[in-house]
Order: structure tokens, then sequence, then C-alpha cells
């Protein structure tokens, strides 16, 4: 969004679930929230503190996730086993299995659960290199 003045731009980092409590009282009415893939991974699973020690990626979860969107029994162990999310992405980005949007989607119900159904909320994954990898929007 590069249209919009720095102003627009708030960084939550621990503080999401305090920052919506906020937004839902405000006459706000849209957000975009953008995050890398293993933060938008712990929102989607309905972690709402990103960085807390507590806030861990479930990988087991993802490897759930990643079969119900057509990932075979191979490559499902491989992220079980896996070291990070951006690992998991790039592997079911190769294979065809739409994970980050996906996720993006179940953090946008997480948000959307928080905020009135009027809220438009979008989410979008980015990767280390600031590419957009998931994306969903009302």
């Amino acid at each position: 969004y590069p249209q919009l003045a720095d102003f627009a731009f708030i960084e939550v980092g621990d503080f999401l679930g305090a920052f919506l409590k906020y937004l839902a009282k405000s006459t706000i009415k849209q957000l975009s929230f953008a995050g890398g893939i293993a933060k938008i991974s712990k929102l989607a699973f309905g972690a709402f503190n990103l960085h807390r020690k507590d806030s861990q990626v479930d990988f087991a979860r993802l490897a759930s996730e990643a079969a119900f969107l057509g990932a075979g029994q191979e490559l499902s162990q491989q992220i079980i086993a896996a070291n990070t999310v951006q690992q998991v992405q790039e592997w079911c980005e190769h294979a065809g299995i739409p994970l980050a949007d996906h996720l993006c989607r179940l953090a946008r119900r997480q948000i959307q659960g928080k905020l009135a159904q009027t809220f438009r909320v979008e989410v979008l994954a980015v990767d280390r290199q600031g590419r957009c990898v998931g994306r969903q929007q009302a």
C-alpha cells in the first residue's frame, strides 16, 4: 500500500489482542493485517500474543491443515519435522498446496471474531523477502 501515509500503519507486535479491542470501539471500519507466515499461522490457530513464549508454532496442526488441502503423507511428515514455517510454506508452494492463503483465511476469521461483522478485514502473509505469499480479504 505505497499510496498510504506512514501514519496509516501500526505495528502491534505482542499487543494484537489489545489492539483489536481498541479497534472494535473506534470509527475505523477496515483493517489490513500483514505479517510473516509464522505469525499468521499462530494467529490462524487462535494466538493473539504473537511473540510470547507460550505462542509456539504448531507444526502438527500445520501438517493437518496441509493434508486437508491435499498434501500427501510424505509432505505431512516433512511438515511435522520442519524447523520453520517459512520452510513449510516453500514446500507447500512447490507442491501446489495453497497453505498460506488458507492460513490467512483462518487468521481473518480469528480477527473478524473480535470485531463487528461489518468490519472489513484483509490478511496478508509475507515471506522474508517481502513477497506476498498468501492473502484473504472480505
